[in-house]
């Protein structure tokens, strides 16, 4: 599946090119098929693109609308009807649809999305990101955040990359497991540091921490 990572300081720490590319890197190994990334200082996204549905516009990531930024992995049904709720025309990809949609309607946008989707926008101007998950979660979606540094990625491995994820596991999670065969808590994963966004919940993240919300 196609795969996106971020790692966003908010305290202005420059990101480490060399690290990222390695994520980057990461990713590519399931998402063959092109990509792109941006990295201005404290904030680095990228995107790796597995092209499953060769009739579908490609999502072209990171995409950008003013000052925001999104990368993520989507597949939006009823694409027509998003399109004329937002006045828009011609052939656009599911990416620029969300942006779209997150222009006019700001979180609200969810309630206007059919399909499979987890996606993280970088509000440059509102230095804040927002990311939202399919009601199935389809599409996974780990983040960290520690020292005011928000990492983010659809595979767990690119997470683990990164330094300041450390190697810590969560024994409360791995009892879960062991005990009822499932971590209870939807959030929760292995690793202490990592988390996961559930299905049908928005993230914001802002200097000083992260708000999860239900949609």
């Amino acid at each position: 599946m196609s795969g996106f990572a971020s790692v966003i300081s908010f305290s202005g720490a420059v990101v480490d090119r060399d690290l990222f590319a390695k994520m980057r890197a990461l990713l590519a190994r399931t998402a063959p098929d092109g990509g792109g990334e941006r990295i201005e200082d404290a904030v680095a996204l990228a995107y790796a693109h597995f092209n499953s549905d060769p009739e579908r516009p490609t999502n072209v990531m990171p995409a950008k609308l003013g000052g925001r930024t999104i990368v993520g992995d989507l597949r939006l049904d009823e694409r027509d009807a998003l399109r004329d709720a937002l006045g828009l025309s011609g052939v656009i990809d599911d990416a620029t649809l969300v942006l779209h949609a997150y222009a006019r309607w700001g979180s609200d946008c969810v309630a206007h999305l059919i399909g499979d989707f987890a996606f993280m926008i970088w509000d440059a101007d509102a230095r804040e990101v927002f990311a939202a998950r399919d009601p199935f979660g389809v599409k996974p979606f780990y983040y960290a955040y520690r020292d005011e540094t928000f990492i983010a990625s659809s595979a767990l491995g690119v997470l683990r990359l990164h330094p300041l994820v450390r190697d810590l596991l969560d024994d409360d999670a791995i009892a879960d497991f062991f005990l009822f065969s499932i971590v209870r808590d939807p959030a929760r994963t292995t690793f202490a540091d990592i988390h996961t966004l559930p299905a049908g919940q928005t993230l914001r993240v802002r200097v000083g921490g992260v708000h999860v919300a239900r949609w």
